[in-house]
């Protein structure tokens, strides 16, 4: 249920912003939907091609590392899988997956996994807050990753929890 929220929520946000972007200020109206099926909405950016790009924190998983390494404060432990994802809304409203496959963790207090992306110096960034040993995924970091947008591929560039 709280997925479904967040991410009616994203999208109205997203809808928001494309409706106002220019424009004089306005009195709110109804929220329009333009999107539905996000997992996790976090970040929102608009990317160079002017499309919404959101960072997806995914759904966890169901591998425990409880009994393998030292957990997080409660509640834990996490239990974690690779089903954060980027999203990204084009201009003609249409929703399309960018990258997938990224470390996610789920507790009984929230969902972690692609928190945030980034445009700089015509690269893009996603910030990775899913993974690690202590949330179910022991070979995959949390961190910076580099994704390459027309491919999808990414590539893990600073762990931040070594």
């Amino acid at each position: 249920m709280n997925v479904i929220r967040s991410s009616l929520l994203a999208v109205t946000l997203a809808a928001a912003v494309f409706s106002s972007a220019g424009a004089p200020a306005q009195e709110a109206g109804p929220a329009t939907v333009i999107a539905t099926g996000l997992e996790g909405p976090r970040g929102l950016k608009f990317g160079p091609d002017g499309d919404l790009y959101i960072a997806e924190a995914g759904l966890g998983g169901t591998k425990s590392t409880a009994a393998s390494c030292a957990q997080v404060a409660a509640p834990s432990p996490y239990t974690g899988g690779l089903t954060a994802r980027i999203s990204k809304i084009g201009g003609n409203g249409k929703l399309m997956t960018v990258a997938s496959g990224f470390p996610s963790a789920v507790n009984g207090g929230g969902i972690f996994g692609v928190a945030d992306v980034a445009f700089l110096n015509g690269k893009f960034y996603a910030l990775i807050a899913g993974g690690g040993c202590s949330h179910g995924n022991p070979d995959n970091p949390s961190g910076i990753a580099e994704v390459d947008q027309r491919t999808g591929k990414w590539t893990m560039i600073a762990d931040i929890g070594a």
